[in-house]
């Protein structure tokens, strides 16, 4: 989605962002990036396959903030585990009821 010159991607529930997506990613430098987490990393305690996006496929992409979402209970992690998780990234945001944002 693009409005008055910000970009926004939204990236659903998805096991991996395809070559061409992450070349698109990188070259158009989206404002927002917008990705379900649900077990936070790639692979949970709880599997074996990488069936979901994870931190480590998304925290290098050229954007300038990612907002993660979609946590699973499975993932064994708090919203306060997963924010402590996240205090060496400065530009991730988890999504919590009421999150407001500004781009």
């Amino acid at each position: 989605m693009e409005s008055n010159n910000k970009k926004i991607l939204y990236l659903g529930d998805a096991n991996k962002i395809g070559k061409k997506t992450y070349e698109l990613i990188n070259k158009e430098q989206p404002n927002l990036l917008i990705a379900h987490l649900p077990y936070f990393y790639t692979l949970s305690k709880n599997s074996k396959k990488k069936d979901h996006l994870g931190i480590e496929t998304v925290k290098d992409l050229n954007v300038k903030k990612i907002l993660i979402s979609h946590f699973s209970h499975k993932a064994d992690l708090t919203h306060k585990e997963i924010l402590k998780e996240l205090t060496g990234y400065k530009n991730i945001i988890a999504a919590s009821d009421g999150l407001k944002i500004t781009i």
